[in-house]
């Protein structure tokens, strides 16, 4: 052990001004140049990761007992698995959420590998064997890091997400509280990694059972909106916008 007075409280098994007092490097000292071509004769596929992730090496946590290897999962709350359905927006190559600061899905979320998966059911679809039936649906699934948006970007984001399902009514609005905005945890998501899985038509049966007198088809199936439903606290003078009239005409019911 050197004998420099930077290292009198150097912990067990350190190797804390093994290269001299001055040394900046620590570990990295041990990364040689013959090191560095050996580790070059091991690429294989050549395929890029983030070196701000943990590597799964030596195993386990045995390099740093807090450090552990990436994995996919749900957000684990009291080791069980939590998931906490939300609205989400796009914008550009983006997808956004948010939620409450204090929600530990959003909390356990940043920085982490996370999944989306937005479903669109179409129809039921009834065969003529039980194990035939299934959905008409369409599907995606998002794969990323979950990034953080910056505190001074929530509000024209917040802002984008209104107008993109209500256009024109954050102008009727009452401005953002600073107290809301900062109350409020938005994550993003980049549109680079996914899956989709669409399943359209009619039932797929054995070619036998087509010869059987079963009724087989699809039940459409659609989310649709009502006629506009006025809160009794409103004021007078308070008139349904032009994005509820609207709502009101495609229900047949304006």
């Amino acid at each position: 052990m050197p004998t420099n007075p930077r290292w009198k409280n150097r912990p067990e098994g350190s190797t804390w001004g093994d290269w001299g007092p001055d040394d900046q490097l620590g570990r990295l000292n041990l990364l040689t140049p013959e090191q560095v071509k050996k580790g070059m004769a091991e690429v294989v596929e050549g395929i890029p990761f983030c070196l701000s992730l943990p590597l799964d090496y030596p195993g386990e946590a045995k390099l740093n007992p807090r450090r552990h290897p990436p994995k996919l999962q749900p957000t684990v709350r009291d080791g069980k698995p939590y998931l906490t359905p939300t609205l989400q927006w796009r914008e550009g190559d983006r997808v956004y959420w948010h939620g409450s600061s204090a929600s530990h899905a959003l909390r356990a979320g940043k920085g982490q590998d996370v999944c989306m998966n937005v479903t669109i059911l179409d129809g039921f679809v009834l065969a003529r064997s039980g194990f035939n039936h299934s959905v008409n649906t369409r599907s995606v699934t998002l794969f990323g890091i979950a990034e953080v948006v910056p505190e001074e970007e929530k509000a024209a984001h917040l802002t984008a997400m209104i107008e993109g399902l209500w256009p024109g009514r954050s102008a009727l609005l009452r401005p953002m509280l600073p107290q809301e905005v900062k109350a409020t945890t938005i994550l993003s998501l980049p549109i680079t990694e996914g899956s989709a899985k669409i399943r359209s038509g009619p039932p797929t049966d054995e070619p036998d059972d087509y010869d059987l007198p079963i009724w087989a088809g699809v039940l459409p199936a659609s989310v649709t909106l009502g006629a506009p439903i006025a809160d009794p606290r409103n004021k007078d003078g308070a008139d349904t916008p032009d994005h509820a009239k609207g709502v009101a005409r495609i229900a047949g019911q304006a």
